[in-house]
């Protein structure tokens, strides 16, 4: 039993060291885009997006690119037909965050 509980508690320690929280931001259409990463073992595990554009067009364009970001883990996604500014500044902050 003791050994159980000491590899869950080593298997735990080892995953949460390598959690981290990366942050930055870039121009979007009208104001920044401030992206929070989540990352684990080097992966992007979720992304945590503030803006000011739009609502309406950046909404569903950020929620559209994070999608994707997250499933090819990397920034060389296309533009959303619309909110190429949005898309553009998203992809740089998140960029930048992965390079800190």
């Amino acid at each position: 039993m003791k050994k159980v509980v000491l590899i869950t508690l080593m298997i735990l320690w080892s995953l949460l060291s390598f959690a981290e929280t990366k942050e930055a931001s870039a121009m979007g259409f009208k104001d920044e885009i401030r992206v929070v990463l989540d990352m684990q073992g080097g992966k992007i595990v979720s992304i945590e997006v503030q803006h000011r554009d739009p609502e309406r067009v950046a909404g569903p364009a950020i929620q559209q690119l994070k999608q994707e970001i997250l499933s090819k883990q990397s920034t060389e996604v296309d533009d959303i037909a619309g909110a190429t500014a949005t898309s553009q500044g998203l992809r740089e902050a998140v960029q930048k965050a992965m390079e800190k």
